[in-house]
């Protein structure tokens, strides 16, 4: 039972332990030492029991531990943990760092979660922003994987912009000004990024910007000169009348 053919799947192992479950509550001591290390083991996964003690003796520890359907149920409870590390919008970033750096320690999950722990890693760090952001939008994936993190996050805006097809082809000329208009609270931290649309784009939005800066000189000086003309055509006509 403790060492099926191969690794147990958790509603397989959580029935099995179910079965304990419902026994011990009956008649426990027909529950073996191995049956009621499951039940505490089952307890202490669905949070019923903060510290796990197994009351078996170290060689039968040993067995327990190396079980098949021990590490079932480690890999279930991993899984769990990631997935509520994802849903986690709301929490601190402190936090949320917290608790991944303490799922890549477990060491388990796949390449693939291990790519998405990697990621939330580095954007819930202390690292610059424009690193982050750099790191963030060298991979197209990345920015899908770490919408799945942080939703709300405002760089995800950005990510038509990586897509050279989809923003020369098949986006209208308003919609690109307003994706290029997106480019402009992140200007100072993509400045330097090697991504060779970012750096189109962005010497495209500097290049609005001063055209922008010359016209709205160019309007208040030309309002000066008509405060000036309606000042000195009221002053001379006073002047006139005395």
């Amino acid at each position: 039972m403790l060492n099926p053919p191969k690794p147990m799947p958790f509603f397989e192992a959580l029935a099995f332990a179910e079965v304990f479950s419902a026994l011990a509550s009956r008649v426990p001591k027909l529950v073996p030492p191995f049956g009621m290390a499951v039940v505490r083991l089952k307890e202490h996964l669905a949070g019923k029991v903060c510290q796990l003690d197994f009351q078996l003796s170290c060689l039968q520890q040993a067995v327990f531990f190396k079980s098949q359907l021990y590490q079932s149920f480690l890999d279930h409870h991993f899984e769990f943990r990631f997935e509520a590390a994802v849903a986690n919008h709301g929490g601190a970033d402190v936090e949320r760092l917290e608790e991944v750096k303490a799922l890549i320690a477990d060491g388990r999950g796949t390449d693939e979660i291990k790519e998405c722990l990697a990621l939330a890693a580095t954007m819930l760090g202390l690292g610059e922003e424009g690193v982050k952001l750099e790191f963030l939008m060298s991979q197209e994936e990345r920015l899908s994987k770490w919408r799945a993190w942080q939703p709300k996050d405002p760089r995800l805006q950005l990510a038509p912009l990586l897509v050279r097809s989809q923003v020369w082809k098949k986006t209208a000329g308003r919609e690109f000004a307003e994706l290029v208009s997106m480019l402009a609270p992140w200007k100072g931290a993509i400045a330097h990024l090697s991504h060779p649309v970012l750096k189109q784009l962005v010497f495209l939005l500097n290049k609005l910007l001063a055209i922008d800066s010359l016209e709205e000189a160019s309007r208040s000086h030309a309002e000066a000169s008509r405060v000036e003309l309606l000042f000195a055509g009221e002053f001379f006509g006073r002047s006139s009348a005395c």
